[in-house]
Formats: structure tokens, sequence, C-alpha cells
């Protein structure tokens, strides 16, 4: 029998050679092929994982209530069982609608401007699975001190090469696989494409994706004041919580994606200063003392709670003095009414007062006029009439 030669790659499967040691394709052919889907599909997952960088990222969920209904801005990125591509695009949004609208058997999702779906391309699936099995193989068979134990050093480099050029191309094959974006709006999804690009975004593609929301004015950091009237005021409604106005631009999808309550701060800081409405404090609108308008106001000042009122601007001149008479007509027992009737008795007897001592300084000096002319008549007559005209004595005595 003549001697057997193994047919050999380089790194770069660029140039071919022939070696007389057996190579370890082989072995991780068995490898590869003993792995199950579901084995193949989690390694993906884990890989996923590794790509798409930190925050609020979710990674492969099937469960809605894996994501919670919280304030924060989410992205989700889809396992590649939930592609995007021709033929699949009805069942992407079916399966992405399904995470927006359930959260828990018995409750769903309020927040629902607040999640971003990233799902695969189809065409890219076959491509990610197949390079992930093998990877998953190198993996094993790397980490395997029984099957290095019979390697030889060539065999030990030649995997090494291997693994290092498996995992690059599989990462590379991620990472672009990941470059459909689903928006949730008014009618169901608006839907973006990345293309390449998604590549600069190496390690942390939910940067990636997120900045070019920002950039393609998908996502906002600012806002006008005339949109969060036009977006979250009801109708006919002189005044709205903030609160309200946040959760308004959460819940309902079509309206402005925004990056975090800072957006509403500054927005609500513009408006007060600008003259767009008023601002106050209070535990209840009618119970408004003041309202800031047309004032300066900063960012850190806003409050986002159900005690930090707008007021339209047409009320803010009126607030004080209307706010004043609702609190007088809202004193709600006999016990509040019957004290402040006493002191605004009290109020009105010391002004009554002082209204009668303003009146006689007033009539005196008449008086004491019309007593020095007739004392001057008198004297000249050698008679001193000391009467005083009783209508006038009337007039200093009456209020």
């Amino acid at each position: 029998m003549g001697n057997l030669w193994f047919l050999y790659a380089d790194e770069k499967r660029e140039n071919w050679l022939f070696r007389k040691e057996p190579g370890i394709s082989k072995i991780i052919t068995e490898k590869m092929d003993a792995l199950s889907e579901d084995e193949v599909l989690n390694f993906i997952h884990e890989q996923m994982a590794m790509i798409t960088g930190d925050g609020s990222v979710f990674v492969a969920v099937e469960d809605p209530s894996r994501i919670p209904d919280s304030e924060a801005l989410k992205f989700v990125f889809l396992s590649p069982t939930h592609p995007y591509g021709k033929g699949d695009e009805e069942e992407a949004k079916r399966f992405c609608a399904k995470l927006l609208n359930e959260y828990l058997p018995t409750s769903p999702r309020r927040r629902k401007n607040t999640l971003v779906f990233v799902l695969p391309a189809s065409k890219k699936i076959g491509k990610i699975l197949s390079l992930g099995r093998e990877l998953l193989a190198l993996e094993e068979v790397e980490s395997s001190a029984e099957i290095k134990e019979t390697l030889s050093t060539s065999q030990t480099r030649d995997l090494g090469a291997k693994l290092k050029d498996v995992r690059a191309r599989f990462g590379n094959e991620l990472q672009i696989a990941y470059n459909h974006i689903l928006v949730p709006s008014e009618d169901g999804f608006d839907i973006y494409s990345l293309g390449l690009n998604v590549l600069r975004g190496r390690g942390d593609t939910k940067g990636y994706v997120e900045q070019f929301l920002v950039d393609n004015e998908i996502l906002v950091k600012d806002i006008e004041p005339s949109i969060l009237v036009s977006r979250a005021w009801p109708k006919q409604a002189n005044y709205v919580s903030t609160s309200d106005v946040y959760e308004a631009f959460l819940k309902y999808t079509g309206v402005e994606l925004i990056t975090g309550k800072g957006v509403i701060r500054r927005a609500v800081a513009k408006g007060v200063s600008t003259g767009v409405f008023g601002y106050g404090l209070a535990e209840y609108p009618e119970k408004l003392d003041t309202v800031k308008f047309k004032k300066p106001l900063s960012e850190g000042e806003v409050e986002l709670s159900e005690k930090a009122w707008l007021v339209k601007s047409a009320w803010c001149p009126m607030t004080i003095e209307q706010s004043a008479r609702l609190n007088i007509e809202s004193w709600s027992t006999d016990a509040d009414f019957s004290s402040t009737r006493s002191k605004l008795k009290d109020f009105f007897s010391v002004f009554a007062a002082i209204r009668t001592v303003f009146i006689l300084t007033i009539e005196f000096e008449k008086s004491f006029d019309c007593l020095a002319s007739s004392m001057l008549t008198t004297y000249k007559k050698k008679t001193y009439p000391l009467v005083l005209n009783a209508d006038k004595i009337s007039q200093i005595y009456s209020i």
C-alpha cells in the first residue's frame, strides 16, 4: 500500500497543500452532525447577546411578559426563527404585534410606544444557522481536552486557524443580518433598513440602531412645546397634569418616540418661558395659587407628577384671581364656611371703622370751617350761636 496524503487549505483558503497527517475535518463534521437544532439556536442567541450591547435589550423573546411594561425605551432583537423579508413580512409583523399588545394574561401592555423591534433578514438565516453550527462544533472540539490530546501540533494549529476564521465570518454575517427595524405606528409598523451600515455598530448594535433612529428623526431628544399641546392635551381642558402628558408619549403609538423624561421636561420649560402654557403645583388644578407663565423655567424645576399642572395660556392671566374665587367656592363643610365667614366679618368690621374715621375727619374739617364762620358772624352781631347743622351731624355718624 502506498503512502496516504491529505489535502489542506491555508488560513485564507487561497493555497492548498498535501500533508501525510490526517486533517481534523472528520472530527468537526461528526460534531456538527451531533448538534441538535435547539443547541445551535441557543448558541446563536448567546452570540446575539454579545453583539447587541448593554441597556434595555431583549434577545430572542418569545413570551411578552419577559419584556417589562416600563418607561424605558426597549430594543427587542428577534430570534432567527422570526425573520423579515420577502414572504415573511406579515408573519413577522404579527409576531411583533403580539409582543407589543400583550403583557400578562389578564393585563395588556399599556406603554406600547417604548418598543423597537430589530429583525434579521430572511435571506441571511441559512448562512447564520450553518456558520453557527460550525462555530459551535469547533468550540466544542477546541475545549475538549480528550480530543486535543489526540491531535498533533499541526492539527492543533489548524484547529485554531479554522476557529478564528469561522468566528470572524459568523460575527460579520450575524451583524449584517440584523438590519430591519420595526417601529410601532398608528396603523401598525413603520419599517426601516440599515443595510451594510450596521457593521459600524459592531459590538453595540443597539447603540447603532438607536443612533440611526435619532439621525433620521424617528427617535427624538427634543420636541416643541406645541407638540405637547397637539399630542397630549385633552380637548376642551384648561389644564393637564405633566404626568399625563409624559404617559401619553409612552402609551400611544403614532406620537413621537422619545428618548426619556428629559424630552418632556425641556419642552415644558420652553413652553412656560415662551408663553405657550403656564405651569403650577397643586393637589388639584382648582387649588392653583400661582402659575408660572412667560417667565424663565429650567428643566430641573419641572416635575412630572400628578400634582404638576400645565395651564392653557388664555387662562393664565386670570388664574390667581380665579383660583382664589374657586378656593372660596370649594369649601365643603359648614365648619370651614363658618370659620371663614367669621374672619371675613372681622375684616369688614375693621374696614368699616377705618372708613368711619376717614369720613369723620373730613366732615370735622368742614364743620370746623362752618363753626369758625359762624363765630365770626356772631362776634359782629354780639351773639354766639354754636348750633351745627342737623344734616351734617347725621352725615358724620352714618356710613
